[in-house]
């Protein structure tokens, strides 16, 4: 049912960490975070009914991506002005919020149900990769390719499902990443810490890894 109420704002979305950020979300997810708008479901004042359940949907991912991620634990906290929920595994940057509400609502001895639905007007983004050791299999490489590499640090992001959904280049240092070679079937093998790849055909000595 579409109901007459004023339009469901998300203004901001930050950690619980001092002070409170939304650029820096830990990879492994679990992290308490908070959403602040307005209107954020519905009461007497704003639909002249009372709800008998409310149940509060939160997703979050790049604008028109079609893969998103959903935050756990969401509930309203403070009425009409705020969410918190929890964050999952995941990587990215840029990410949109959007919040869902949906109401069960008793009119005239009827339950009917209303949603409605906002996206924030601000983004997120996880931690970025770091980058701590670089082990390969053997070193120097071989020019022609196919030595198994050994990338380790955090916020790497979960284990992934199928190797090449991973992206990870080296090169001289100094020179620009497009001059970069690209490893081959990269993919985090321990959650957050490891991504093993394969080196590729190629030469040159003193390079750096991102």
């Amino acid at each position: 049912a579409v109901e007459d109420v004023p339009d469901m704002t998300v203004s901001s979305v930050l950690d619980t960490a001092a002070p409170p950020r939304r650029d820096n979300f830990v990879t492994a997810g679990k992290e308490d975070v908070v959403l602040v708008g307005t209107n954020m479901g519905p009461t007497a004042d704003n639909l002249g009914v009372v709800p008998s359940s409310t149940t509060v949907r939160v997703s979050y991912g790049r604008a028109g991506a079609s893969t998103r991620y959903n935050a756990t634990d969401c509930s309203i906290t403070v009425q009409n002005t705020e969410i918190r929920c929890k964050t999952v595994e995941g990587v990215g940057v840029d990410m949109v919020w959007t919040v869902a509400i949906t109401s069960k609502l008793l009119k005239g001895g009827v339950t009917v149900a209303s949603t409605v639905t906002s996206s924030s007007a601000v983004t997120t983004s996880y931690q970025p990769p770091l980058v701590t050791s670089v082990t390969a299999a053997a070193n120097p490489m071989p020019t022609k390719g196919s030595t198994k590499i050994t990338i380790a640090g955090s916020s790497f992001g979960p284990v992934t499902a199928s190797p090449g959904t991973v992206e990870a280049y080296y090169g001289p240092v100094g020179r620009a990443r497009a001059s970069y070679y690209k490893a081959s079937g990269c993919a985090v093998t321990v959650a957050h810490q490891t991504i093993v790849c394969t080196s590729v055909e190629g030469v040159g000595a003193g390079m750096r890894f991102k």
